[in-house]
C-alpha cells in the first residue's frame, strides 16, 4: 500500500515537501536579530565602502585589533553585489542565505539520485534535509555556512559525475567548483582530501587518476594565486572556536546540534553506527557510499586535529556533513534486509516532525531582539536614536539597515560626530551581552548611559531586553 502510494504520487509528495521546506526557511524570519558575526558580515558588504580597502574594513570598528576577517573575500563580494541589486538591508541578507538553502534542497533532489534509485529512500533523504532544524536555523543567518553547504554538495555531485563520464566540460566545471569552494571556505579542504583518498579505489585505472590529478593540480595553483593575500592574513587568525575538546564531543559528535535536539541526535547517532556496522561489507563494494563515509571520517579527524591549535570548531563550520550523514543513513537502511523497514521509516519521520514542531522556536542561542527595540522606539514617537555599542560603528551600521528603521523614519545620531543633540533621544547599550560574557550570570553590564549626553541631559526611562538595553535621555 505504501509503495503504491509513493509510486503513484512521488512527484506530488516531493513538491509538497519542497514547499514546506521553503516555508520553514522563512518561519519567524524577522523575529530574530543579528548576532555579532552577522554585524561584521553587513559591515564588510556595505556597498558604500571602497572595495579596494577590504582588508582594512575590520580596523574601522576594531582599530586596536591585529586580526583580519576570517571569512574569505569572495563571500562578501557576492553578497555585496546582491545588496547593490536588491538593496542593502538586514532582511535582504537573510533572504540571500535562505535562497541558497532552497537551492540546496533542489540539489539534494538530484544528488540523492546518484546514491539510490529507490523512491522511498529518495523521499526520506529529501524529507530529512527539508525538515532538518539545524539547516533551517542556519538558513536564517547572514553567514557563509549555508552558501558553503550548497557549493560543497555541488562539488561532490560534479566529482561523481566526472567519475562516471570523463567529459572535458565536466572536468572544467569540477575544476572551477574546487577553486570556488576552497575560496569560499578553506575548511572544505576536508572534502577534497576525502576525494583524493577515495581515488585510491581507482589505482589500477591510470587514466582516471591522471585526469583527476591534473584537475587538482591546476585548481591548487589557481587557488593559491587568487587567495594569496587571504592565506597570509588567515595565519594570524585564531577564531572558529566552539569550545575546548573534551569527552563530551566523543559522546555526541555534534549529532545533537546537527539534528536539533539531544534525543533526535542520539537516535540518528545510533542509526549511523548501526548502519555502518551492519553494512560494513557492502560499503567496500558500493564506492559512492564509501565516498560518503570517507568524507565523514576525514572531516571529524581534521576537526579533532584542528582542536589542538584553537579548540573544537563550531558545528556550523562543517554544516556540509548534515546531508552527507542523512544520505549515508538513509541508503544504509535501504540495504539492510529486514521486515520492519517501513516501521523504522515511520519512526524517523515521526521523531523528526515532533522535534521540528516542539523545538523550532527554541533556538540554542537566542539573538538580540533588535526588531523589538526598534518597535519600542517607534511606539514612543521619539525618532532620534544613538548607540555606544562596539565603538558605535558596527552595531549602528546594522541598526540603520533594518527596513523598519528607515520605514518609520527613525533618525540615527552619531555620538562622536554630533555637537547639538535633540531634546529627546534614545540610547541603545549592551545588557550583559552574551557575545562578551558568555552565560555567566555573575557578570553584569553597567547602566546604559553616555558621558556625552550626561552633560546636558538626564535619563528619564530605562528598558532592558536580552543583550540590549535602552535609556531615554531628555533635557
Amino acid at each position: 500500500m505504501v509503495n503504491n502510494l509513493i509510486k503513484n504520487n512521488y512527484n506530488l509528495i516531493i513538491i509538497i515537501i519542497f514547499i514546506l521546506g521553503c516555508c520553514l526557511r522563512f518561519y519567524g524570519f524577522n523575529t530574530q536579530g543579528y548576532w555579532f558575526d552577522e554585524w561584521t558580515t553587513l559591515w564588510h558588504t556595505n556597498p558604500a565602502f571602497n572595495w579596494d580597502n577590504f582588508y582594512h574594513f575590520r580596523r574601522e570598528f576594531a582599530p586596536g585589533g591585529t586580526e583580519y576577517e576570517a571569512t574569505p573575500k569572495i563571500y562578501f563580494y557576492i553578497l555585496r553585489n546582491f545588496f547593490i541589486i536588491f538593496g542593502y538591508t538586514a532582511e535582504n541578507g537573510r533572504i540571500f542565505t535562505a535562497m541558497f538553502s532552497i537551492f540546496t534542497l533542489v540539489l539534494i533532489y538530484f544528488l540523492s539520485d546518484v546514491f539510490t534509485k529507490k523512491k522511498k529512500t529518495k523521499l526520506l533523504i529529501f524529507f530529512l534535509t527539508s525538515f532538518n532544524l539545524f539547516l533551517i536555523w542556519e538558513a536564517q543567518e547572514t553567514r557563509v555556512q549555508t552558501v558553503v553547504l550548497f557549493f560543497s554538495l555541488l562539488n561532490i555531485f560534479l566529482f561523481i559525475k566526472l567519475l562516471k563520464n570523463a567529459k572535458i566540460y565536466l572536468a572544467i566545471f569540477f575544476l572551477f567548483s574546487l577553486i570556488f569552494l576552497l575560496s569560499l571556505y578553506p575548511v572544505t579542504f576536508t572534502i577534497v582530501l576525502a576525494q583524493l583518498l577515495f581515488l585510491i579505489n581507482y589505482y589500477k585505472q591510470k587514466k582516471i587518476i591522471i585526469k583527476f590529478l591534473i584537475v587538482y593540480f591546476f585548481s591548487a595553483l589557481l587557488y593559491l594565486y587568487l587567495n594569496y593575500d587571504y592565506l597570509l592574513n588567515i595565519l594570524q587568525f585564531k577564531g572558529l572556536v566552539h569550545a575546548k575538546l573534551d569527552w563530551h564531543f566523543f559522546i555526541g559528535f555534534f549529532f545533537n546540534v546537527f539534528f536539533g535536539s539531544t534525543i533526535l541526535g542520539g537516535f540518528f547517532l545510533i542509526l549511523f553506527f548501526s548502519v555502518a556496522f551492519i553494512n560494513r561489507r557492502i560499503i567496500f563494494d558500493n564506492l559512492y557510499i564509501q565516498l560518503l563515509l570517507i568524507t565523514i571520517l576525514v572531516s571529524y579527524l581534521l576537526l579533532i586535529i584542528y582542536s589542538f591549535r584553537n579548540g573544537i570548531m563550531a558545528p556550523r563550520y562543517v554544516i556540509f556533513l548534515v546531508p552527507i550523514i542523512i544520505i549515508f543513513i538513509s541508503t544504509g537502511i535501504e540495504k539492510i534486509d529486514f521486515d520492519y523497514r517501513n516501521y523504522l521509516y515511520a519512526v524517523i519521520i515521526l521523531l523528526t516532525t515532533l522535534t521540528l514542531i516542539y523545538k523550532i522556536d527554541d533556538r540554542p542561542i537566542k539573538k538580540p531582539p533588535t526588531q523589538k527595540i526598534i518597535e519600542i522606539i517607534n511606539e514612543s514617537n521619539i525618532k532620534n536614536v544613538t548607540t555606544n555599542i562596539n565603538n558605535t560603528k558596527l552595531f549602528a551600521n546594522y541598526l540603520v539597515t533594518h527596513k523598519s528603521f528607515y520605514k518609520n523614519k527613525l533618525n540615527f545620531i552619531d555620538l562622536k560626530k554630533s555637537i547639538n543633540f535633540p531634546n529627546k533621544i534614545w540610547l541603545i547599550c549592551k545588557n550583559n551581552m552574551r557575545a562578551d560574557v558568555g552565560e555567566n550570570p555573575n557578570i553584569t553590564s553597567p547602566d546604559c548611559y553616555s558621558d556625552v549626553l550626561d552633560r546636558n541631559m538626564k535619563i528619564t526611562k530605562k528598558i532592558k531586553e536580552l543583550d540590549l538595553q535602552l535609556s531615554l535621555y531628555e533635557r
